[in-house]
């Protein structure tokens, strides 16, 4: 499976696109991509010139091409030696991108892609070298992009014309996920500061849409959580299931392998003496996110293996459903605090005898490993659906069809109170009907209750829009962003995986750069507000919707105050001047200013460095399946019976 990334003037790199994804970008033309699939060699040629010109020595309208106007490109040929290898990155540079050929360097594999011009919108699919896009007109530029593999025996063979063809599967699963890109651009995001940003992030294919594994560890042990590396927010730690030879198997995943805040990826050495032993089967439930801090993360990450409980699409497997009915599953638990919420377990039919916190290293006869339903910050399966289906059966519905779920009331863990002037955003829609409760003040049963009998949701960004987990499928939610910097991707998939029909609205006067976490937010009536009002019909008064600007006094006072602590400050330590400027232009003057025009030092550096330890984390990669597979070598039968012959020849 290819992935890929694609850089706009505008916006910068998008998040990373799986395979049939489509990009559009509303302004400037593509300006580079970037491969993520290393056993993917992808050769290319752009073309950003006028008719008439010659590329690289090439003159392109002389070109053979199945057009009846040379002047189009579009299904031309191009020879081999246009192309150039290993596309992990390419860029247009500051030129507007009129054609796109690719090339796949497997030879069992087809590249297939189609371009979308700002003019003329999606041309047809082509594929190994053909070219895409046009030479006519100098303005119709290509945009967007849609990119994605298929086996060369898959292809349908013209016998007549000798031609390649796609499968209908093919191009339904192309035509599905231009729908969902389109849909999201369309009706989603309409009411925020560059649109397009949380447009092209939200409509990416998060599902997992293979089965999910499930492991077996026969003589398997479970390790309890030791941090081992104390620089990111909250810690990277160490240990989850080993194997016999204490080799790592499972523990947490974030984004996918890659190590970060809160992962579990390694395991670390234990002396055998200190190992209790128990001559059990259990199943690995992941890692407990402690106390009333962690309440999102139990309500996603710690449920995110449960999925296995409740699925029974083999009944057949008697063993299996023996093992999901009674045995023991084994958690381990984040070393900030030993408590933790078990009414979730409760709501899944879980008896609190069959929850196993393990406290020291454990072997057990065997552990079960379902592969995780839902990775934070990379995709989900639509089994965790199991989940929060189960939870919400165990509740009745709240006779309540409009709720506002406010953080008011809320103060965190470490005392902060981190909203300003919720209190109108309150007062503006109880007025219009809806029912304000703040939820950390009922028990979770009520929480999801309040959301089950909910038909339309408003709240802001955060742990209080991830109770969409517990809407039915087509309620409407309104989430009403409190940070202008924030991306919150776990929010995106519960939005996709529960099928909510959700707008998102800039409701903030934040005029200093922040974070979603740890930083200090005003809620107000912001252009973007109005819009929102204005496109669902919602009736009100100018002076409803103007704003108090004496409370930017008390958002200054507020934000100083909160980034004296350094803990904090290295939230937005990553900010420089320029994001300021930008973020004034947005708050006060609603200009939307470019990076790419006003590019820093220090922020090209903080890329350039980005790019090299992405290349280095590839590089140990490579490294590290070159040694298994040397290891492999030196233990191959082959390789035993040849070495007195090696010894013969003088070759080691």
């Amino acid at each position: 499976m290819i992935k890929c990334r694609y850089r706009f003037k505008e916006i910068g790199w998008t998040a990373i696109r799986k395979e049939y994804d489509a990009v559009i970008c509303e302004g400037n033309s593509l300006m580079a991509f970037d491969f993520n699939d290393p056993d993917m060699d992808v050769r290319y040629m752009i073309g950003s010139i006028k008719p008439g010109e010659v590329a690289d020595g090439i003159d392109l309208a002389a070109l053979k091409s199945d057009a009846k106007d040379s002047t189009k490109i579009y299904g031309a040929i191009l020879p081999d030696t246009c192309y150039i290898g290993e596309a992990r990155v390419f860029r247009f540079e500051d030129k507007t991108g009129y054609f796109i050929s690719m090339k796949a360097g497997d030879p069992d594999k087809s590249i297939i892609y189609r371009a979308y011009l700002n003019k003329t919108g999606w041309t047809d699919f082509a594929m190994d070298g053909q070219v895409c896009g046009e030479l006519e007109d100098e303005e119709n530029f290509a945009c967007g992009i849609q990119v994605f593999t298929q086996p060369k025996s898959e292809l349908i063979i013209d016998g007549s014309e000798k031609k390649a063809a796609l499968p209908q599967s093919a191009l339904d699963k192309a035509a599905e996920r231009l729908k969902a890109f389109t849909n999201r651009l369309d009706r989603s995001f309409l009411y925020c500061d560059s649109n397009f940003r949380h447009a092209e992030k939200s409509s990416v294919n998060y599902r997992i849409e293979r089965d999910l594994e499930v492991k077996t560890v026969e003589g398997g042990m479970i390790l309890p959580l030791k941090i081992i590396d104390e620089d990111s927010r909250d810690g990277i730690f160490a240990g989850g299931v080993v194997d016999k030879n204490g080799s790592f198997v499972a523990g947490l995943h974030r984004k996918n392998e890659k190590q970060t805040n809160m992962t579990v990826l390694e395991a670390y050495p234990v002396n055998e003496s200190e190992v209790e032993v128990i001559d059990e089967d259990v199943i690995y439930g992941g890692v407990i996110f402690p106390g009333k801090r962690r309440f999102g993360h139990m309500m996603i990450e710690t449920m995110s293996r449960l999925w296995y409980l409740l699925d029974d699409s083999d009944p057949a497997d008697t063993a299996a459903s023996e093992l999901k009915k009674n045995a023991k599953i084994a958690f381990v638990i984040l070393p900030e605090s030993d408590e933790y919420m078990d009414i979730f377990f409760k709501l899944l039919g879980i008896d609190s005898d069959r929850i196993l916190v393990i406290k020291k290293p454990t072997r057990f006869k065997s552990v079960t490993i379902p592969e995780q339903a839902f990775v934070l910050f990379s995709d989900y399966h639509e089994k965790a659906n199991l989940i929060y289906d189960k939870m919400m059966s165990a509740v009745e519905a709240k006779d309540v069809e409009k709720l506002y779920l406010t953080r008011r009331s809320f103060t965190r863990y470490d005392g902060a109170n981190d909203g300003l002037n919720e209190e109108y955003l309150e007062e503006f829609f109880k007025k219009r009907g809806f029912t304000v409760i703040s939820p950390e003040q009922y028990s979770v049963e009520e929480q999801i209750g309040y959301m089950k009998g909910a038909k339309e949701v408003i709240c802001s960004e955060g742990t209080l829009s991830h109770l969409g987990l517990f809407c039915n499928p087509g309620t409407k939610m309104t989430i009403l962003r409190r940070s202008l910097n924030s991306y919150l991707f776990p929010q995106y998939m519960i939005d996709e995986m529960r099928g909510l029909d959700v707008s998102y609205v800039d409701a903030h006067f934040n005029i200093l750069p922040d974070s979603h976490v740890d930083s200090v937010f005003l809620f107000g009536p912001s252009p973007c507000f109005k819009a929102y009002l204005d496109a669902n019909k919602i009736a009100y008064d100018e002076d409803e919707v103007k704003m108090d600007m004496s409370l930017m006094y008390d958002y200054i006072v507020k934000y100083t105050e909160n980034f004296s602590d350094t803990g904090r400050f290295r939230s937005i330590a990553k900010y420089d001047l320029f994001d300021l400027i930008q973020t004034l232009n947005k708050v006060i003057r609603g200009e939307y200013l470019s990076r790419f025009d006003y590019e820093t030092k220090a922020h090209k550096a903080y890329m350039e460095n980005r790019e090299l330890t992405r290349k280095v984390e590839n590089l140990e990669k490579k490294l590290e399946k070159s040694e298994t597979e040397r290891k492999e070598i030196l233990n191959s039968k082959s390789w035993k019976i040849t070495r007195p012959l090696r010894k013969l020849t003088g070759k080691k």
